[in-house]
């Protein structure tokens, strides 16, 4: 097994996420995602050159995570709506499964978004990315209108994210005794549906 692959390795990812995930790049150090890891820095700076590169391997690592996820639970689709409402549940099944590699991700979108739409072109070059085959499918078969499918992706991704984020202030909000009355998961998820099928589908 090379040093790419280690075990070793995806342990320090692991801790990295969370890292990046609480403090953002800028805020993260070596030092603190080797406390996370119960590694020492030398070991880090012997899979990564730099800080940089560990954040940009940490967001490959999720991604392709939830990548997987969505190929793992991949069904036949008989229309838009179970299209659409596939690629969101997906976002808010992962976000519940794993919520400190979706809130690295919700950072990433808001402040890194150039990073991510870089990642996600080289995703393409490499392999099929399931949330596009699933709305170009969807449009061949003219269940959806002839968008752009990364552009539709974009804008599913960005919606369930910004609720994400808003769930997450509602939050603090609710800690500190200020009323903060947003819809359950569910009814957020179901009013994302309805508004993009208003838009997407034919």
């Amino acid at each position: 097994m090379g040093r790419y692959d280690s075990t070793q390795k995806r342990k320090i990812l692991e801790a990295a996420v969370g890292v990046f995930a609480d403090k953002g790049l800028e805020g993260a150090t070596i030092r603190g995602v080797g406390r996370k890891a119960g590694v020492n820095s030398a070991l880090i700076y012997y899979y990564f050159e730099n800080k940089e590169e560990l954040f940009e391997e940490a967001i490959r690592m999720v991604m392709g995570d939830f990548l997987s996820m969505l190929e793992r639970r991949k069904p036949a689709f008989s229309d838009a709506e179970e299209r659409i409402a596939f690629l969101v549940n997906g976002v808010f099944n992962y976000y519940e499964s794993r919520p400190e590699r979706m809130r690295l991700m919700v950072m990433v979108f808001n402040l890194h978004a150039q990073l991510l739409v870089e990642f996600i072109l080289e995703l393409v070059k490499e392999r099929e990315i399931l949330p596009l085959a699933v709305l170009q499918e969807g449009i061949v078969r003219k269940q959806l209108k002839p968008f752009a499918p990364i552009q539709l992706w974009w804008n599913i991704l960005g919606m369930c994210i910004f609720t994400l984020k808003t769930q997450q202030i509602a939050a603090v909000l609710a800690g500190k005794k200020i009323a903060g009355n947003l819809p359950s998961f569910r009814e957020r998820k179901k009013q994302i549906i309805e508004l993009l099928l208003t838009g997407a589908a034919i």
